[in-house]
C-alpha cells in the first residue's frame, strides 16, 4: 500500500535513529496534514514503532525554508499576497489601454494571479524570453516581468525569487537547516522546469527518495445530463443515495465547473433537500447588508 510505503522511506531515511529529522514534501497542504495523519495511523495499525520528528510540508514552503535567509542577505523580503495583488493592479492600470480597461476588476485580478502562479514555475531567464515573443499570452509574461521589476524596486520578492535565492543557497553550499534532515518526496505531480532543478539541487545536499502517491480512482459512472439543472440535480440524488447507504455527509464532496451558476444550483437543491452544506458563498459582501 502506498502508505506503508511512505512509512518505510520514512524510517529508512532515519538510518536507525527514531529521533532523526525528516520532510516529507507533499502536493499540497491538504496532503500534508492527510500524509501526517496517515503515517501515524500506519505505526498505529500495524504495531509498529511510531515516527517522531517528521515534518510533512509542500514544496512551495520548502523553497521558502530554504530561500528566505538567502533574500534577507539581498535586502529583500517576500511580499504579502494583499501587497502583490495591489501591486498588480497598479502595474495594469499603468500598462497598455487593455490592461488599464481590466485594471480595477477583481476577477481581472483574480485571474492574472492564477496566471502567475503557473509562470513562476519558469526560470527568470525564460520567462523574459517568453515575454518578449509575439505569441498569444506573451503579454501577460510582459505583465508579470513588470509586476517584479516593480517588486524588485521596492525591496519586494515574490515566489520565482524564492526559488532563485534556493537554488543559489543549494548551489553555493551554504549550511541547511538542522531541521530538514533527509527528504521524502510523497505522490508529488509533473514537475515544471524550475521545480525539478530544485530538486535536483536539493538532492545533492541531502538524501532524497520519491515515493508514488495511489493511482487516481476510476470514473464509476457517468450520467447525459441535457441542462446543468439536471445535472446538479442528479449529483444531489447520488448524496441522497450515499447517505441512505450509510456514508456519512461529510463526506461527500460536489466538484463543478468554474463560474457562478453551478453553485447557486448546488445550493438551491441542497437546500430543497434538507441537506447542510459548506461552500462558496452565493452573495456578494455588497448584498448582505
Amino acid at each position: 500500500m502506498t502508505v506503508d510505503a511512505l512509512y518505510e522511506a520514512v524510517t529508512a531515511s532515519k538510518g536507525g535513529d527514531p529521533l532523526a529529522p525528516v520532510t516529507v514534501v507533499t502536493p499540497s497542504t491538504y496532503s500534508a496534514v492527510a500524509a501526517r495523519r496517515a503515517l501515524a495511523l500506519a505505526a498505529r495499525g500495524q504495531a509498529r514503532g511510531g515516527v517522531a520528528n517528521v515534518a510533512c510540508t509542500t514544496l512551495d514552503l520548502l523553497v521558502a525554508q530554504l530561500g528566505a535567509p538567502s533574500l534577507w542577505r539581498r535586502g529583500l523580503r517576500s511580499v504579502a499576497p494583499a501587497v502583490e495583488i495591489e501591486v498588480v493592479r497598479q502595474v495594469a492600470a499603468g500598462g497598455p489601454e487593455a490592461w488599464r480597461r481590466l485594471a480595477s476588476h477583481p476577477r481581472t485580478l483574480v485571474a492574472l494571479q492564477g496566471a502567475f502562479s503557473d509562470l513562476r514555475r519558469l526560470t527568470p531567464p525564460a520567462l523574459e524570453a517568453l515575454a518578449r515573443q509575439p505569441v498569444r499570452g506573451a503579454e501577460v509574461a510582459a505583465l508579470l516581468v513588470a509586476v517584479r521589476s516593480h517588486l524588485h524596486q521596492r525591496g519586494l520578492a515574490d515566489a520565482l525569487d524564492l526559488r532563485q535565492a534556493a537554488l543559489e543557497a543549494l548551489s553555493e553550499g551554504l549550511p541547511m537547516p538542522d531541521e530538514l534532515g533527509a527528504v521524502v518526496l510523497y505522490a508529488l505531480p509533473p514537475l515544471s522546469p524550475g521545480d525539478a532543478a530544485f530538486l535536483d539541487a536539493l538532492a545533492l545536499r541531502v538524501p532524497c527518495v520519491a515515493v508514488d502517491g495511489p493511482d487516481p480512482p476510476p470514473a464509476d459512472e457517468r450520467w447525459v445530463c441535457s441542462d446543468p439543472e439536471q445535472e446538479v440535480r442528479t449529483a444531489v440524488r447520488q448524496v441522497v443515495a450515499g447517505m441512505e447507504a450509510g456514508v456519512p455527509l461529510w463526506r461527500h464532496a460536489l466538484l463543478h465547473p468554474p463560474g457562478p451558476a453551478y453553485p447557486r444550483l448546488i445550493h438551491q437543491e441542497l437546500d430543497a433537500a434538507g441537506i447542510p452544506s459548506n461552500g462558496p458563498e452565493r452573495r456578494r459582501l455588497d448584498g448582505t447588508g
